[in-house]
């Protein structure tokens, strides 16, 4: 991995545990919500494993959220001039 697709898993790690954080849902429910097990969900907000679109898009509604709030910030300008 290249040093930009590396910031990238690490910015969407962070933002997945503290949405994670700030829902105030445990981890156990967010399992149960999404089908998703607990240890590839614990994988992926501790930046072991990667967070695909299909993730975003399954876990965003669950923590409250759109899944444009996981867009990393170095794309966001990209999403505005489209």
């Amino acid at each position: 991995m290249n040093k930009t697709t590396l910031q990238v898993k690490d910015w969407l790690a962070h933002r997945l545990d503290s949405a994670i954080s700030d829902s105030g849902m445990k981890i156990e429910a967010i399992c149960k919500k999404t089908g998703m097990p607990y240890s590839t969900l614990n994988a992926k907000r501790r930046g072991y494993s990667s967070i695909s679109f299909e993730d975003i898009v399954l876990l965003a509604p669950i923590l409250g959220l759109s899944a444009s709030s996981f867009v990393p910030p170095q794309f966001s300008s990209l999403e505005r001039a489209a």
